[in-house]
C-alpha cells in the first residue's frame, strides 16, 4: 500500500491573520512561471519557483544575454536534426568515437538530473 504524504501547512501566508494585503495571482506566480514553461521538468519547476520567490525580477536582465544563446543552440540543433534525421547523440555517434559519445552523454545526464 503506498504511503500518503502529509499536507504541508502554509507558514506566514500573507492575508491569513496578518496586516499585509494578500498578493494577486500574478504576484504570487512571479517570473518563475515564464521560465518554468521553457523547461518544465519537476526539478526545474521547483528551482525556478524558489529562485523567482527569492530574487523576483531583479535578475531578469540576464535574459537579454541568455535568450540569444539559447535560440542559437536550439536553431543549430533543429537544423542538424532536420538535415540528418538524427538527434545530437546519434550524430555524435556517427562522426566521433563511441567512447567519446558515451562520456558526453554521461556528463549530460549527471549535469542535468
Amino acid at each position: 500500500m503506498p504511503r500518503r504524504r502529509a499536507r504541508a501547512r502554509p507558514v506566514g501566508r500573507p492575508g491569513a491573520g496578518s496586516s499585509q494585503p494578500r498578493a494577486s495571482l500574478w504576484e504570487r506566480l512571479g517570473p518563475g512561471l515564464v521560465t518554468s514553461a521553457a523547461d518544465d521538468d519537476p526539478s526545474g519547476i521547483a528551482t525556478y519557483s524558489q529562485v523567482g520567490a527569492g530574487f523576483g525580477y531583479s535578475i531578469l536582465w540576464t535574459a537579454v544575454f541568455t535568450f540569444p544563446l539559447m535560440l542559437a543552440i536550439q536553431t543549430v540543433s533543429a537544423r542538424i536534426g532536420r538535415v540528418t534525421g538524427h538527434g545530437p547523440a546519434a550524430n555524435m555517434r556517427r562522426h566521433y568515437p563511441h567512447w567519446l559519445t558515451y562520456i558526453v552523454v554521461c556528463v549530460l545526464l549527471i549535469a542535468k538530473p
